[in-house]
């Protein structure tokens, strides 16, 4: 069962961790605007500094204008920007998940933020046992299957959790936690869980992010403020670590118990409508306004419901209007046609169907409904004609489909031309003008298609 020995609580500072939360207790509920605009602070500070922390090379600027607007900064590594889009989105899955009041952590939800944090599997440099450089494919919501030590700078292993060790020391840790939620102070509980964590180092990559992540949970459960620990105080933090490493564990709880009496001072300032800006936040602004004033330094948009929404509803359901127009005529050659639209979510097993019958109106509510349209993976248009009547000897069917797929970035256009060739067009990103796509000779190759099949069909 794990154990923390030789912990001492310094009861001043947990006092006035106390104190300040009676006086923000005091000031709720504050007006929404108040509260967005100070949750929107700790929100952008968490999702920069919790990643710069782990090495990603976008700067603050950046960061707030890839979040707000969805525009990539040129230059920048995908990944990093995906990094930053997943931290902000488990953030997001945080906060639904301590809506329950009578919420309790669990290893099935704390794999689910892995999988939101790290977007996608990727293949990522690694070591083998006897020190040669490889590679292994990270996974996503899954406990690692081999060791993650890692060579420090003075060339020393630093030991995490071994594989077979992991499974049952996540368990403990989750006992552990429940046994001592009522007993602990919360900022104790959450910075002997976020060391405890990292100790293990669980999964393959994501720990330090995710262990922040975890802590923030416990503090906002329990009323607090989410605590940033700053990359500026990059090596204190792991300093403080370290010496929880040797079972010194007091310096790394008051630097976690520091920087939340930090952030209850501005909330504090904030709830009672005063500036929250901080003096590194000036430096923030400047950098944000040139990068305001000079766009070209940003590429393309991520997806989005609102980017989706434009490419289906411009792009796409016009298209296959157009489609059915042309391929209507030909439907009284064969003795059936089937068409639909078929597409796929993210993270949902199989393809779903939507009619194409009264399309002008079934495309509306689609669009409009309820639909997670900004998690489609990809979108396909299928035209089937079967039974030539021409020949009942010859009785063959033709089909073509249309696909749309979609990436974090770009999409794809893919179809079989009049050549029987698989035609790609793109990958486009999301800020298209979509005239661009000249859908009219994308009408005309499809159809020909039909036709070509027709004639060689017919005539076998």
């Amino acid at each position: 069962m794990l154990k923390f020995k030789n912990i001492k609580h310094n009861a001043e500072l947990l006092m006035k961790v106390d104190a300040l939360k009676k006086q923000v207790d005091a000031l709720k509920p504050l007006p929404k605007d108040v509260e967005g605009k100070i949750m929107q602070k700790f929100r952008l500070d968490w999702n920069y500094h919790s990643n710069a922390i782990e090495g990603n090379s976008l700067t603050f600027g950046e960061t707030l204008v890839f979040l707000r607007e969805g525009l990539t900064a040129k230059g920048k590594p995908l990944k990093d920007h995906l990094d930053m889009k997943g931290h902000n989105e488990a953030i997001e899955y945080l906060f639904g998940l301590i809506k329950n009041k009578e919420y309790e952590l669990s290893e099935r939800d704390i794999r689910e933020l892995h999988k939101m944090l790290l977007v996608e599997p990727y293949e990522s440099s690694a070591q083998t046992p006897d020190g040669q450089k490889t590679t292994k494919l990270i996974q996503l919501g899954e406990y690692k299957t081999q060791p993650n030590h890692v060579k420090t700078p003075t060339g020393d292993i630093h030991y995490y959790a071994t594989p077979e060790e992991t499974p049952a020391r996540m368990t403990d840790l989750i006992n552990w936690y429940r046994k001592e939620d009522s007993n602990l102070h919360p900022v104790v509980l959450a910075a002997l869980l976020h060391y405890e964590f990292v100790n293990i180092h669980p999964f393959d990559d994501g720990n330090g992010r995710m262990s922040r992540l975890l802590m923030n949970l416990i503090l906002i459960k329990n009323g607090f403020p989410p605590v940033v620990i700053k990359q500026a105080n990059r090596n204190e933090y792991y300093a403080a670590l370290a010496q929880a490493d040797a079972k010194n564990y007091n310096p790394f709880i008051e630097l976690i118990v520091n920087n939340l009496i930090h952030s209850l001072d501005i909330y504090t300032i904030g709830a009672k409508g005063e500036d929250i800006t901080e003096p590194d936040d000036i430096d923030k602004e400047i950098e944000i306004l040139k990068l305001q004033l000079s766009k070209e330094e940003f590429e393309a948009k991520i997806k989005s419901r609102e980017q989706m929404h434009r490419l289906l509803s411009d792009f796409f359901f016009p298209l296959v209007i157009s489609l059915q127009q042309k391929l209507r005529q030909l439907d009284e050659l064969f003795l059936d046609r089937i068409d639909a639209i078929y597409f796929s979510t993210k993270g949902s097993n199989g393809n779903k169907t939507l009619s194409t019958e009264k399309i002008k109106d079934s495309h509306i509510n689609f669009l409009n409904g309820n639909n997670s349209i900004e998690n489609i993976t990809e979108i396909q248009y299928g035209y089937n004609l079967k039974g030539f009547k021409k020949d009942v000897s010859n009785n063959f069917e033709v089909h073509n489909y249309i696909t749309v797929a979609f990436s974090d970035f770009n999409f794809t256009v893919r179809y079989r031309g009049f050549d029987s060739k698989d035609q790609i067009i793109g990958p486009y990103n999301y800020s298209l003008d979509y005239s661009k796509l000249k859908s009219a000779n994308i009408v005309s190759d499809f159809t020909k298609h039909f036709i070509q099949e027709i004639k060689r069909r017919s005539e076998n």
